[in-house]
């Protein structure tokens, strides 16, 4: 706890240095993994989410959108959804598909129970089916962290504003490229060094993944939770000819988090 306090101190006096220039960026990276593990843990938590999903041409112009409405509910790595609204458009109709994608969702989910079942049976073909695919989890998408930081090269990027509110960048470099892996840049809060917004892609692209990006924005609840408050992810994919070309936006609001029972540092 002692270390704790030292270093948010210290990172209070080079906040306050920062005003008469820049503060190095070794500081920087400090401060910044002394705020991310200062958040409250929580593993069980809803919100509401509402996400377009665009098909799109090679010219990336949108040929069709799907609109879906929904109430997503996670205890650890548990997750339900439970579909409010789902609209089709295309060429300027609407057709309500809400019936279809509930029916849709109720398959894949006993498809992935399935799924489950057999991973003790084959243990080695399931790490097979795994190798390629790579994490969305904020926890391995950032690259902060004594375990993490000899994988990286870290450069300082431009101030900027993010969600109006004054931002210091710190940039990603992989050394050892991996679909494990993420390059990209991070911005946070200039003052509060709160996590604000996450633009990065995998160092090396999965097996039939040509293009993949994601970009993330954070605010925090409570004074005390990290929470995503949407995201955007544009992703071409394909084998031989055939090619998919996607935008996926996502809005989160309002969030209902059960806090841990117990919280260790």
């Amino acid at each position: 706890m002692k270390i704790r306090i030292v270093l948010f101190l210290s990172c209070f006096f080079l906040t306050a240095a920062s005003y008469a220039g820049d503060i190095p960026l070794y500081s920087l990276i400090q401060c910044v993994e002394t705020r991310l593990n200062s958040y409250t843990d929580y593993d069980t938590f809803s919100v509401s989410v509402a996400s377009v999903t665009r098909q799109m041409n090679s010219q990336w112009v949108s040929t069709e959108e799907y609109y879906i409405e929904k109430k997503m509910t996670v205890h650890a790595e548990d997750e339900e959804e439970e579909i409010i609204k789902a609209v089709k458009k295309k060429k300027g109709e609407e057709t309500d598909i809400t019936g279809q994608v509930k029916e849709e969702q109720k398959k894949a989910k006993e498809k992935a129970e399935k799924k489950n079942k057999k991973k003790e049976e084959n243990k080695s073909q399931d790490e097979d089916e795994e190798n390629g695919k790579f994490s969305l989890d904020l926890k391995d998408i950032l690259p902060f962290g004594n375990d993490k930081k000899d994988l990286f090269e870290f450069f300082a990027l431009k101030d900027t504003m993010i969600s109006e509110r004054s931002a210091c960048g710190i940039g990603v470099k992989v050394k050892e490229i991996s679909d494990q892996r993420y390059k990209g840049n991070y911005y946070f809060d200039k003052e509060t060094y709160d996590l604000l917004f996450v633009d990065v892609t995998p160092s090396k692209n999965p097996k039939f993944v040509k293009e993949f990006n994601i970009k993330m924005w954070f605010d925090l609840l409570d004074n005390q939770y990290l929470i995503m408050t949407r995201d955007s992810m544009r992703i071409l994919a394909g084998f031989l000819i055939k090619k998919i070309r996607m935008e996926i936006n996502e809005t989160y609001s309002n969030y209902h988090i059960v806090p841990n029972i117990s919280v260790s540092r």
